[in-house]
């Protein structure tokens, strides 16, 4: 809200209004993620159930780690560059308002001009040293960590994608090992059973992270505008 008010009030300032935009984007996927998290918990916890389930069971047998986990070191990669670049951006976001704080301090300054992390126009007063300026200051400090519930969603997706290529793996190591042994119909089985779960896994997983995908797509491309237009001023 206090964004969009910020933005009515400068709305001939083109330079200003770029620069708002991409934060308001930035944060508003964010808050998909959350609620997409917070309206699909329960059938995302049967996911994870049926996932970890089928996991556990590789993890018994150790000539399937190998094909099953190949990938394993990938996964963590990207999780951590992921991780990494966001921390970042979040040390960027909050630096301003800490290094003010510290320099009013060095000074002993009461009464000092502090910044918030977001351009925001509020109904109420934000004076620097009020009350409604430090309630604004915590809210606006816990949307900013508000990009570590995006880090763990979009991890848990890579994550969940993760395990479903690993059972694939392991169903064809079994497969391929099991020759003509008198186990081989239950293993066909056992894979046969284990592909179609998977595949009604995938299909929960692309339609309630699908939406949270197409919104990322097209955000990134607008946040991408942005930051074109802004180098280049």
């Amino acid at each position: 809200m206090g964004m969009l008010n910020f933005l009515i009030h400068h709305m001939k300032n083109l330079k200003l209004i770029i620069k708002v935009i991409s934060v308001l984007i930035s944060n508003i996927l964010v808050m998909s993620r959350i609620l997409t998290i917070l309206l699909n918990q329960r059938k995302i916890l049967e996911i994870h159930g049926i996932l970890t389930d089928y996991c556990d069971d590789i993890m018994k047998d150790k000539r399937l780690t190998e094909s099953a986990y190949r990938m394993l070191n990938k996964c963590f990669t990207i999780s951590f560059i992921y991780a990494a670049a966001a921390f970042f951006y979040f040390i960027m976001l909050v630096s301003p308002l800490v290094i003010t704080i510290v320099i009013q301090q060095i000074k002993g300054s009461v009464n000092g001009t502090y910044v918030l992390i977001y351009p925001t126009i509020f109904p109420w007063s934000t004076a620097p040293g009020s009350t409604p300026y430090r309630i604004t200051q915590i809210l606006q400090l816990m949307t900013a960590s508000g990009f570590w519930v995006a880090i763990g969603v979009d991890t848990l997706m890579l994550f969940y994608v993760f395990q479903m290529i690993a059972q694939f793996g392991a169903m064809s190591h079994r497969l391929s090992q099991a020759g003509d042994s008198e186990s081989y119909n239950s293993i066909v089985e056992m894979c046969v059973n284990r592909y179609v779960s998977i595949g009604k896994c995938r299909d929960d997983l692309q339609r309630i992270f699908g939406p949270v995908v197409l919104m990322i797509m097209n955000g990134s491309a607008v946040l991408i505008c942005t930051l074109i237009y802004q180098l280049s001023q």
